[in-house]
C-alpha cells in the first residue's frame, strides 16, 4: 500500500490518496486508487484533476 497526502494551497486544497495492490491467481495485480479531496470551488477542482493526472503518470512509468 502506497499513501500521501497532498496540501498544495494551505486549507484551500487537500487531497488524502491510497493506492492498494491486489495479486490475482493468474500472476498479475490489481491497482485500486482512493483519492479523498477537499473541492471548494473551479481551482481546487483543477488541482485536483493535475493530482490525479501525476499520480496515474507515476504508476504508468514505474
Amino acid at each position: 500500500m502506497i499513501r500521501f497526502t497532498c496540501n498544495k494551497h494551505e486549507d484551500i486544497f487537500l487531497s488524502d490518496v491510497t493506492i492498494k495492490f491486489f495479486e490475482t491467481s493468474i500472476s498479475g495485480y490489481w491497482v485500486y486508487v482512493s483519492d479523498e479531496t477537499c473541492v471548494s470551488n473551479e481551482k481546487d477542482l483543477k488541482i485536483k484533476f493535475g493530482f490525479a493526472v501525476g499520480w496515474s503518470e507515476m504508476l504508468t512509468l514505474a
